[in-house]
């Protein structure tokens, strides 16, 4: 496994749920990834990404629409 990924996969944790069904994420990784309020979730195949909603937000306003499109061969 290379360094990076070890680095990326290492702040993997197992989240818990409270009683009412909700799944509580753990304070070290809401402070990684910048969440404070809203989140935004998307199902990547088997993931499941969870994003603090200005984060991403800001990062849809840098992606290159036609870039990727072409890379698709749309």
């Amino acid at each position: 496994m290379s360094g990076i990924r070890r680095a990326i996969l290492s702040s993997i944790a197992t989240a818990e749920e409270d009683a009412q069904g909700r799944v509580v994420l753990p304070t070290a990784l809401k402070r990684m990834a910048g969440i404070t309020k809203d989140v935004v979730t998307l199902g990547r195949g088997k993931r499941l990404e969870i994003w603090a909603a200005e984060r991403y937000y800001e990062y849809l306003e840098g992606v290159d629409y036609d870039e990727q499109l072409k890379k698709l061969g749309i």
